[in-house]
C-alpha cells in the first residue's frame, strides 16, 4: 500500500519536479529526517518539495534524487508506523511482513520511533503464508474422536464410511499405525465434501510428524504429552491441537501455549473424581476428552465430573474388526452421547 501511495504521489503531485525515482538503496539520513517528521501527512508531504526549493539537498542530481526519495519513503512510512504505535500501544515486540528490502525500512522506522524494541522479520512467502495460517479458527473438535490405532490403509476408508453412517464426526489415525500418513490421505480424500468431518493423527512426536499431518490435508494433532514444540508448530500450520496431560501441571504447560482442548490420558487410571478435580481449577474455557476406558455406560460419569468429550480406542475399532461391527459399537456411542 505504501508503495502505490509513493507513485501517486512521485506521477501525479508536484513532487513530480523533484525527479523522484525509487533509489536501490536508501539514504538512511534522510530517511530518518522522514520518519522523525510529525504533524499532519500532508503538510510533511509538501516538506519533500520544501527541501528542494530550499536546496538542502546533495547538489548532484542522482543524490538528490536518492534523497528526496528516501525522505519521502521515511514521512510515509514513518507515518504508518506511528498510527499503528499510538494505536496499539507500546508493545515490545513487532513483526513485520513483506519483501526484504521493505521489511528493512519498517524495521529501522520502528527503530528510530521505539528504540530498544524488538523487531522480528518475516521475509519469504512460505512464512507469511503461516504466519497468516496463524489467524485463521482452528478447527472444533466434535465431542466423540474415534480412534483407529492399528487401522490399514486398505481398509480405512471402508472402516470411516461406517464410522460417519454410525454418527462420528472425528477420526484420529495414530502415527503408530501401518502406513499412517496413507491412511489420514485416503480418509481426508474420502469425505473431502464433508466439511463437519474432522480428520487427524495421534500419537504425534515431533514437528516433523505435524507437517507430514499437514501434508496429507490432517486437521488435527493429537499426542500423548505436552510438546511445545509440535504444539507450535501445528498451530503455525493452523490445525486443532489435542495433548494428553495427567497433572495439573501438564494442563497448565498447555493452556500457556494457547491450548483450547486438553485430553486426560490414560483417564482410567485417574478416573472421573480426578478428573472433576482437575476441572476445579482449570479455566472454564478449557475442553477436556477423557481417553482410555470410556464405556457407553460410563460416559455419564465421566460427563458429570466434567469430561467435555472423549476419545474412543479398543473399545470401538481393532484391529481385525469388521466394518458393520465398528459400525455398531460406533451407534452405542453416539446413542450414549445423546443421552448425556
Amino acid at each position: 500500500m505504501t508503495g502505490d501511495v509513493f507513485a501517486a504521489v512521485k506521477n501525479h503531485t508536484i513532487l513530480s519536479k523533484n525527479n523522484l525515482v525509487e533509489p536501490t538503496d536508501t539514504d538512511e539520513s534522510w530517511f530518518d529526517k522522514g520518519v522523525k517528521t510529525e504533524g499532519p501527512l500532508l503538510s510533511k508531504l509538501f516538506t519533500v518539495r520544501t527541501e528542494a526549493v530550499a536546496r538542502n539537498y546533495p547538489a548532484d542530481p542522482v543524490a538528490a534524487s536518492k534523497a528526496s526519495a528516501s525522505y519521502l519513503s521515511g514521512i510515509m512510512i514513518g507515518d504508518e508506523v506511528r498510527s499503528g504505535l499510538e494505536m496499539y500501544g507500546a508493545v515490545h515486540e513487532v513483526t513485520v511482513i513483506g519483501a526484504s528490502k521493505l521489511c528493512g525500512l519498517y524495521k529501522r522506522a520502528l527503530g528510530v520511533l521505539r528504540p530498544g524494541g524488538v523487531v522480528h522479520v518475516v521475509e519469504n512467502e512460505a512464512a507469511l503464508v503461516n504466519c497468516v495460517k496463524m489467524m485463521l479458527p482452528r478447527p472444533v473438535i466434535p465431542e466423540l474422536v474415534a480412534i483407529l490405532r492399528g487401522v490399514r490403509p486398505d481398509e480405512v476408508v471402508e472402516v470411516g464410511r461406517k464410522l460417519v453412517e454410525g454418527g462420528v464426526r472425528c477420526i484420529e489415525v495414530p502415527l503408530n499405525s501401518p502406513s499412517p500418513f496413507e491412511s489420514i490421505k485416503r480418509l481426508v480424500d474420502e469425505f473431502k465434501h464433508q466439511s463437519n468431518i474432522l480428520i487427524g493423527a495421534g500419537t504425534v512426536l515431533t514437528e516433523e510428524d505435524v507437517e507430514k499431518v499437514a501434508a496429507v490435508g490432517g486437521r488435527l494433532i493429537v499426542s500423548p504429552n505436552v510438546n511445545p514444540n509440535v504444539i507450535r508448530r501445528a498451530h503455525s500450520l493452523a490445525l486443532t491441537t489435542l495433548p494428553g496431560v495427567y497433572t495439573p501441571t501438564d494442563a497448565f504447560t498447555a493452556i500457556s501455549l494457547n491450548v483450547t482442548n486438553i485430553k486426560l490420558f490414560p483417564a482410567e487410571t485417574l478416573g472421573p473424581t480426578g478428573l472433576k478435580a482437575l476441572k476445579a481449577v482449570l479455566p472454564p474455557t478449557v475442553k477436556t476428552f477423557a481417553v482410555g476406558g470410556v464405556t457407553p455406560e460410563n460416559m455419564s460419569s465421566w460427563r458429570r465430573s466434567g469430561a467435555y468429550g472423549f476419545g474412543i480406542g479398543s473399545a470401538l475399532y481393532k484391529p481385525g474388526d469388521s466394518p458393520e461391527g465398528v459400525k455398531a459399537k460406533a451407534v452405542a456411542f453416539v446413542t450414549g452421547m445423546a443421552r448425556l
